[in-house]
């Protein structure tokens, strides 16, 4: 979930709250080494037995259960009397609309506003995605042209149409074939002079008019960044800023505790 959570545990814990990830570290599952990065405010491991015991035992002790992804959960810790939050981010309410649904969390978050539109309940709240702005930060940036993304769900021919010759020197770098690791983000982005966020995905079938994680992340370390409009943007918007994005989780904790 592009670290997202492991970032609201950060934030969480510097205003004072107790706050803890668990998910599976391996390779499949984490390729980037978010919850490497951020290994002090989690609890990780690969076997799935271990895992469950973990977080059940964690859960017990915890007011708030806060599901990233996983509809199916929300049962198992309800049947704990826990409060329990979903947080959807992409595809997961996309795909399985009527599960979100029925899953009936205390409280529905959606991480993008675009998937408020998929929402049955009527109940989703949109918390803007949070950008580390402890380790991307604005630097000198070497100029080596524009970059963006090549990922298997993207229409990469219909992209390359869509921008047509606005833009040249451009890198459709493939993360998927060689993951760039969460440490060395930061300084990959600085090498290229800004950054290209025009994605059609092919599971809502349009253009995405919501910044990307990655493109949040360029702002915050000084890029500019072309957006769905092709037009080009220069700094990272306040609501994403995590003080402002942890602020606005707290006010949904607070309302359903």
């Amino acid at each position: 979930m592009a670290g997202v959570a492991c970032i609201f545990a950060k934030w969480l814990r510097y205003t004072g709250y107790s706050s803890a990830v668990v998910s599976k570290s391996t390779i499949q599952h984490d390729p980037f080494e978010f919850l490497e990065f951020y290994k002090e405010y989690g609890v990780n491991s690969n076997d799935n037995r271990d895992l469950y015991t973990i977080m059940d035992s964690l859960a017990r002790k915890a007011e708030i259960v806060h599901i990233h992804g996983i509809p199916s959960l929300v049962s198992h810790f309800r049947n704990m009397r826990k409060k329990v939050v979903l947080h959807c981010h992409g595809s997961e309410i996309v795909m399985q609309t009527n599960a979100v649904a029925e899953s009936n969390p205390d409280a529905l978050i959606v991480s993008t506003k675009n998937l408020l539109e998929y929402d049955k309940t009527g109940k989703a709240i949109w918390i803007p995605n949070p950008v580390d702005t402890e380790i991307f930060t604005s630097k000198d940036v070497s100029g080596l042209g524009w970059l963006m993304f090549k990922i298997r769900y993207l229409d990469m021919d219909w992209i390359t149409k869509y921008l047509g010759a606005s833009f040249s020197n451009v890198e459709a770098y493939d993360r998927e074939a060689n993951p760039i690791l969460y440490r060395d983000m930061p300084d990959f982005l600085r090498r290229y002079y800004g950054y290209i966020d025009v994605k059609y995905d092919k599971n809502y079938g349009h253009l995405v008019k919501e910044f990307s994680k990655t493109a949040l992340e360029a702002l915050a370390c000084g890029l500019p960044v072309v957006n769905w409009n092709k037009d080009i943007v220069r700094e990272l918007p306040e609501q994403h800023k995590p003080e402002n994005s942890v602020k606005k989780l707290i006010e949904v904790y607070e309302s359903i505790v």
